[in-house]
């Protein structure tokens, strides 16, 4: 191998099999060229690139180019030579960020679940659109709320014949709550044939209580005093 450095100009270029000529401005002919003689370079060499480089022989005595290097472009400092206490710096703060950017959209994930199974609560207030469940309700402390919902049939109390009679069960909302109804079958009809396990939509007037809240007044009011309510099981209508 010659120690000696040549210049010269990339004369041709196969960029598919990785090699080319260069034409020499210190020897007669072209030298062969290899990608590989052109180490650590970060682009390919283009026709008309001035390249340095020194000489070598193959196997069968041609010459070729070999730690070439083109002109104008700085050399890729080799992974192992690159200094690491930057990168690792670099790395922690990017792993830092994903983890944060993680929790982030866990917890926005959590809260829409949390606020679509509150919305989906069984009591709403009908003429506001929203829905609230018992523990809205249990916070404010607030009785005598407009409500309306469904629930399955878990349990079938004696008619309550005190004052005015009343028909009552209690409903299992699907989020688990149960809620007492106490339907005034003096001034609506009553549910015949209701049965454990049906299905009654009601409207009424919630009252809170540590057993899960009492519905009233799920029938017309007579004397306006409150807004009309209802029952409906079966397919029909009870108020």
């Amino acid at each position: 191998m010659d120690n000696k450095t040549f210049k010269g100009r990339l004369k041709r270029w196969n960029k598919e099999k990785g090699f080319g000529f260069i034409s020499s401005e210190n020897e007669m002919g072209d030298i062969f060229i290899h990608i590989s003689a052109l180490k650590n370079m970060d682009r390919l060499p283009m026709v008309g690139d001035v390249i340095y480089y020194q000489v070598d022989y193959d196997k069968s005595g041609r010459k070729r180019a070999i730690n070439a290097k083109i002109e104008g472009v700085t050399p890729v400092q080799p992974r192992t030579q690159r200094k690491s206490a930057a990168p690792h710096k670099t790395n922690r703060w990017f792993v830092k960020l994903l983890i944060l950017v993680f929790l982030i959209a866990i917890g926005v994930f959590i809260y829409k679940k949390t606020t679509e199974e509150t919305n989906s609560s069984e009591i709403e207030k009908p003429l506001a659109s929203f829905t609230t469940g018992i523990q809205g309700v249990d916070n404010t402390g607030q009785n005598g709320l407009q409500v309306q919902g469904e629930g399955v049939v878990t349990k079938i109390l004696l008619d309550n014949p005190e004052d005015s009679k009343h028909q009552r069960f209690v409903l299992t909302l699907s989020s688990g709550q149960p809620l007492l109804v106490v339907h005034n079958i003096d001034l609506a009809l009553k549910i015949n044939g209701l049965s454990i396990g049906d299905t009654v939509r009601f409207q009424g007037e919630y009252e809170w209580n540590l057993e899960g809240g009492v519905v009233r007044w799920t029938h017309d009011d007579p004397d306006a005093r409150h807004i009309g309510g209802w029952l409906k099981h079966g397919g029909k209508v009870y108020r």
